[in-house]
């Protein structure tokens, strides 16, 4: 994660998750327990896009996505990405 942030800006997450209901509860956890601007992708192809104009300091993404698993689309953000974020995967 970013170690230059200003006073004030918040740790910024894309969550990655093709499940509506998990994807809304994890974002609204997030958000209310640790104050992270928090934003949701339900897709690969809608992770990259989002990743790529946002840069988040962390990405929280599923193993499990359909068409590209978490798997391909953490290569493709790592190669992507000009500035790595902390990458978290979920299986369940």
């Amino acid at each position: 994660m970013s170690d230059q942030r200003a006073p004030g800006q918040r740790i910024s997450v894309l969550v990655i998750e093709d499940n509506i209901d998990t994807s809304a509860s994890m974002a609204r956890f997030l958000r209310l327990a640790a104050g992270f601007d928090v934003r949701v992708a339900y897709d690969g192809a809608m992770g990259l896009k989002k990743a790529v104009a946002d840069l988040p300091d962390a990405i929280v993404c599923d193993i499990g996505l359909p068409k590209v698993d978490g798997f391909q689309l953490a290569r493709e953000l790592v190669a992507t990405l000009r500035r790595k974020p902390l990458m978290i995967a979920l299986i369940g």
